[in-house]
C-alpha cells in the first residue's frame, strides 16, 4: 500500500542512521523496548518500522499501540508530550494537479508551521498519472479522495487513506452526480484499556474495531424545495453502495450557490461535516443532522440558522472550531461575513463570534479584485488567500484587517489556481494514526 521506491530509500537511510542503535537495542528485553519506542512521537515510531524486521513486527502489533496510547492517557504515568506535533492540520489542494500541502495550524496565533508537500503516489491512481484527483472530505486523520479517468466521465473512484501511514482502501466505483453533498464518517468501537487499572472516568480506553461510512446526498438542479432526498451510502462493514430515499422533518431549500458564491467559498458548500458522531449539512436556512448508522432512513433533526429576515444570505460554510460547530454566512447587501457558533448544541443556541466587513478588506471574489484569490475562510475568523502577484499564501486577521503571516507554500511554476475545485480539509492528529479498515472483499 505504499510507494515502494520512496520506502526503499527511507529504509536505506534509516539503516545507516540507526545501525548502531539497532545493535545497542537488539539485546534489550522486549518489554523495555516497548517502553522506549512508545515514548516517541508517532511519526518517528512509524518511520522506525523500516529499521529492521523485529522493530517492524513490534511497532505494528496491537499490543504496542495499546502501550502507546496508554502512556498518553494514564495520568499516573509521567506526562509524554509530542513536541512539534500540532493538534490538527490543514490539507490544502489548490488545483486538481497541484501537489497537496499539509500544515500544522494553531488557533491562538493563526500560524501555519511544519508545512510540507504530500505525496499521494502510494495510491493506485496518483496525481502524476494525469488523472483528475480531488479531496472530498476528512474525519479524524483519514481522508476521502476520488478521481475520474476523464473530465466527462460520470464514474468516480473513491479512496479512504491515511497520509501518515500511507494505508489506503479502494471503494467500488460510484455513480457520479454533478450536484451532490458528500461526507465521510469514521467510528471507532472502544473498550477499556487492558493495561489500565484505574476505575470510572479515569480509565483510558483502546480501539478494538474501526468502521466508516461514505454518504452522498443528491441535490438535483431543479431548485425546488424538497422533503425527501436520494442518498447513496457506502459502509465498510458490507463493502457496497446502496441507494436510499431519506425523509426530512420539513421541506428544505437546497438551491445551489451562484457563481459569485462559488468563487467566494470554493467547494465548502458541498461538504457534510462530521461532528458528535453524525454528519451536518448546511442548507439555505438550517443545518441538517444525519446519522447514517442509527437513522439511515431519515434526517435526525434540523437546526435553524440565526438569519435576519430583512437580509438575504447568498452563501455559507460550515466547520468545526475548538470542538464546536460554526457556520459562516455571507450577506452581499451588508457586505459582511458573519461567523456564528453553536454554543449550546442541545438547545440550538447560536452566538455571533465574528462580524467582518468584507468591503474594508477587499475580500471579494477574484473577478472584482484580480490580485487576490480567497482560498479558505477559517471558522476562527481568519482568511487564507493567495496574492496574485507572487506564489505566497497569506493569512489575514479579519478583526484587525492586517496580514498576520506570509508563507511561500506554492510551487512558483503553479501560480494558476483552479478556484472551483480548491479544497481545504481539517485533519485532527491522533495520538496514534487511525488504521484504515479493510473491506470484506480485501480480507
Amino acid at each position: 500500500m505504499g510507494g515502494s521506491e520512496q520506502s526503499h530509500k527511507m529504509c536505506h537511510h534509516l539503516h545507516e542512521k540507526f545501525s548502531d542503535s539497532v545493535i545497542l537495542f537488539g539485546s534489550l528485553d522486549e518489554s523495555l523496548l516497548y517502553e522506549i519506542l512508545a515514548r516517541l512521537p508517532s511519526r518517528n515510531a512509524i518511520q522506525l518500522k523500516l529499521v529492521c524486521r523485529r522493530w517492524h513486527s513490534l511497532i505494528s502489533s496491537d499490543y504496542f499501540i495499546t502501550v502507546y496510547n496508554h502512556r498518553r492517557h494514564d495520568t499516573s504515568l509521567p506526562l509524554i508530550r509530542d513536541r512539534d506535533s500540532p493538534s490538527y492540520s490543514l490539507v490544502l489542494q489548490l488545483a486538481h494537479h497541484t501537489s497537496l500541502i499539509r500544515c500544522g495550524y494553531t488557533y491562538s496565533c493563526a500560524r501555519l508551521y511544519n508545512h510540507r508537500m504530500i505525496d499521494l503516489s502510494f495510491l493506485p491512481c496518483s496525481q502524476s498519472s494525469g488523472n483528475i484527483m480531488e479531496l472530498n472530505a476528512s474525519c479524524a486523520d483519514l481522508i476521502l479522495c476520488s478521481y475520474k479517468r476523464h473530465p466527462l466521465s460520470r464514474t468516480k473512484f473513491y479512496y479512504v487513506c491515511n497520509i501518515l501511514t500511507t494505508q489506503w482502501v479502494a471503494l467500488p466505483p460510484a455513480f457520479h452526480f454533478t450536484d451532490q453533498a458528500i461526507g465521510f464518517l469514521w467510528v471507532n468501537v472502544l473498550a477499556p484499556c487492558s493495561l489500565c487499572h484505574c476505575n470510572g472516568s479515569n480509565q483510558c480506553v483502546q480501539n478494538i474495531r474501526h468502521k466508516f461510512m461514505v454518504v452522498q446526498i443528491i441535490a438535483h438542479e431543479n431548485d425546488l424545495p424538497l422533503s425527501e432526498f436520494e442518498v447513496h451510502l457506502f459502509s465498510s462493514e458490507d463493502a457496497q453502495w446502496r441507494r436510499l430515499t431519506v425523509l426530512s422533518p420539513r421541506t428544505l431549500n437546497v438551491s445551489r450557490p451562484n457563481s459569485y458564491s462559488r468563487d467566494f467559498l470554493g467547494k465548502s458548500y458541498d461538504v457534510l461535516v462530521p461532528y458528535k458522531g453524525m454528519l451536518h449539512w448546511l442548507t439555505s436556512d438550517c443545518v441538517v443532522v444525519y446519522d447514517p448508522y442509527d437513522s439511515p432512513e431519515g434526517f435526525s433533526h434540523l437546526i435553524d440558522l440565526p438569519l435576519e429576515s430583512d437580509f438575504q444570505y447568498t452563501c455559507s460554510s460550515i466547520a468545526v472550531c475548538q470542538d464546536r460547530l460554526r457556520v459562516g454566512l455571507f450577506c452581499s447587501a451588508q457586505g459582511s461575513y458573519d461567523i456564528w457558533e453553536l454554543e449550546d448544541y442541545e438547545e440550538e443556541k447560536w452566538t455571533l463570534v465574528h462580524k467582518i466587513c468584507t468591503r474594508s478588506l477587499n475580500l471579494f471574489p477574484h473577478h472584482l479584485f484580480p490580485d487576490k484569490y480567497i482560498l479558505y475562510i477559517h471558522p476562527d475568523g481568519n482568511v487564507f488567500y493567495k496574492d496574485g502577484k507572487n506564489s505566497s499564501i497569506q493569512i489575514c486577521n479579519f478583526q484587525s484587517g492586517t496580514i498576520n503571516h506570509v508563507y511561500e507554500l506554492i510551487d512558483c511554476e503553479s501560480k494558476e489556481l483552479d478556484l472551483e475545485h480548491r479544497s481545504v480539509l481539517q485533519i485532527s492528529d491522533q495520538d496514534w494514526p487511525t488504521p484504515v479498515p479493510l473491506l470484506l472483499q480485501n480480507v
